[in-house]
């Protein structure tokens, strides 16, 4: 027996788009963590907070942080002198990024259906192509993606797979008690 999943059509309203992006928001904040926990459970780590980034050479700074100081830079004028504030610097970018997605999540999602394929994994593999192995490279952040291995390329794929479908599970628990 086949069962048909029809979703009812909104009409974009303020007060909806705003409803929308605050689940967004949320659930972007909720799946950086579970793919923090990911990592922190499948690597040695020490959980950093920063999401999957692959391993840079060692004594370099992690992409996170990298961007992190940069914004700190942009803002205070001077680069941040502790390596304690870097590292909450990198934790703050691996949420506002987590954040960010998940609110484009939902509002792409609406819009694109097939943006939840595969429980949301799809979005994720989209977010870890965009960011890691474009992005991230190509902002001086990391690494060329052809310097790491396969194995470190799939963790990360992985991980932001489970940020996907964090993204999709919390979205749709939001959806069936917002009405959004």
């Amino acid at each position: 027996m086949s069962t048909t999943v029809t979703r009812r059509r909104h009409t974009a309203t303020a007060a909806r788009l705003a409803g929308r992006a605050a689940i967004g928001i949320a659930a972007g904040l909720v799946a950086s963590f579970a793919m923090n926990l990911f990592a922190e459970a499948t690597t040695k780590r020490g959980g950093k907070g920063h999401g999957a980034q692959p391993p840079q050479a060692k004594g370099a700074d992690d992409p996170a942080e990298k961007a992190g100081a940069l914004v700190y830079k942009a803002l205070v004028g001077h680069k941040p002198r502790r390596k304690a504030l870097k590292r909450r610097l990198g934790t703050a970018m691996h949420y506002a990024l987590g954040a960010g997605a998940g609110l484009a999540y939902t509002l792409l999602a609406e819009a694109a259906p097939a943006m939840r394929a595969g429980f949301g994994t799809f979005y994720g593999a989209l977010v870890w192509a965009v960011a890691d192995e474009g992005l991230t490279p190509a902002l001086g952040l990391s690494k060329s993606p052809r310097e790491h291995s396969a194995d470190v390329h799939l963790f990360a794929l992985g991980a932001h797979s489970v940020f996907g479908a964090t993204l999709e599970g919390v979205t749709r628990w939001a959806d069936s008690i917002t009405g959004f």
